[in-house]
């Protein structure tokens, strides 16, 4: 079946915690479902088909189902947080956790094959170095599957969708440029848009020149580096709209606009309605 991103709407048919001694677990197994791990304590070894991962705090490991995978402690204790899921609900009927098979795996019996149209990041296993933004999705999914309530796995099927889409977003990141775009370049450019200037002052500010600045932010926004700066700037309009009563036109010289037109018209091109709307 071929799906989009978009599309993703997880079940997570098994939540856990594991806490392994020095050895080994899950030798030789495949798995009729997805399966997901990060690493919470100590370091792990997950060896999948003729691939080794050695894992510490932090580290993820995601793979599709029917792959051949072992997993074992390095050192004296691991503790790792762990979900069984399929990438969409159509199976969820199937709510009770499904034992890996060795040698009488049935191919057959695998419950979901799909492909992504828009994206390579799950075709092969993923792995992801210090990953913590995992950590707090995988403990609000343990615990939801934990209390069994009511929607819980509804609300499990949410953070897993998050979790799915940061990851192919992390993955993404990184394909389009190996050092990645520092968070403090984009959380600076939202603090300080309503003072920058020249795309090369800003440069100066982190040390590179303005046209790989402009890509830096490309590949984590998708927009240029001109048009980040004016949607931020746009964006704390939205909120100087909305919490102060402050004139337009002072609103526009606040948030970085020399023109008051200017302002009206990139405030209409960017969120498609007039500044009188939000007030």
């Amino acid at each position: 079946m071929d799906i989009k991103l978009s599309d993703v709407r997880p079940f997570v048919r098994y939540a856990q915690q594991l806490d392994i001694t020095q050895g080994s677990l899950f030798c030789g197994q495949r798995a009729y479902d997805n399966r997901l791990f990060y690493v919470y304590s100590g370091n792990a070894v997950i060896r999948i088909e003729q691939n080794e991962y050695v894992l510490a705090r932090g580290d993820l490991l995601l793979w599709r189902s029917g792959l051949i995978y072992d997993l074992k402690a390095s050192g004296s204790k691991v503790t790792m947080l762990g979900i069984n899921f399929d990438f969409l609900w159509d199976n969820h009927e199937l709510s009770m956790p499904i034992p890996p098979g060795k040698s009488e795996f049935d191919e057959r019996k695998i419950l979901e094959n799909v492909h992504f149209e828009d994206t390579d990041v799950f075709d092969a296993p993923l792995c992801l170095r210090g990953f913590y933004t995992a950590e707090e999705a995988l403990l609000s999914i343990l615990d939801e599957y934990r209390r069994s309530r009511i929607l819980s796995a509804e609300i499990c099927s949410s953070y897993a969708r998050a979790l799915l889409l940061c990851l192919a977003r992390a993955y993404t990141a990184g394909e389009r440029d190996k050092k990645k775009c520092p968070d403090e370049i984009l959380r600076y450019i939202s603090e300080h848009c309503a003072e920058i200037g020249r795309n090369e002052d800003l440069g100066a500010v982190f040390g590179y020149h303005p046209n790989y600045l402009s890509y830096l932010v490309n590949s984590q926004t998708g927009l240029s580096l001109h048009k980040y700066i004016l949607k931020c700037r746009v964006m704390h309009a939205i909120n100087l709209l909305q919490t102060t009563d402050m004139p337009v036109s002072k609103i526009a010289e606040t948030v970085g606009f020399a023109d008051c037109n200017h302002f009206l018209k990139c405030f209409k091109k960017i969120t498609g309605r007039t500044t009188k709307e939000f007030r």
